[in-house]
């Protein structure tokens, strides 16, 4: 990927002001072999409604399991490097020199 995914999220502080609470990667990444393919986890819910509070934190899982859970919810970014009959090469697709335009 050719730059980072960035999660933001938003809230109201004591006076009912929007806030940024958190503006940086998402807390969970996870890489399914060593040359991707790359989950990232943007937004997930364990329950309808949702609880949403400063203090519940991230709902925790132990494996990396593609359906929601009942009555949740999963949003994803997933990142696959394009083929390229070399492993190595397809690496290259977020590096800086491929980012500037090199072609090689």
């Amino acid at each position: 990927m050719v730059g980072e995914i960035r999660r933001i999220v938003t809230g109201h502080d004591i006076e009912g002001r929007a806030v940024i609470l958190s503006a940086g990667a998402p807390e969970r990444v996870v890489d399914l072999t060593e040359h991707g393919p790359r989950f990232y986890e943007i937004w997930s819910t364990g329950e309808t409604p949702v609880r949403i509070d400063r203090d519940s934190g991230e709902p925790h899982e132990d494996t990396l399991t593609l359906a929601p859970p009942r009555n949740g919810t999963r949003i994803r970014v997933l990142d696959i490097a394009p083929e390229t009959g070399n492993p190595e090469r397809g690496r290259c697709a977020s590096s800086p020199a491929l980012r500037a335009g090199w072609r090689g």
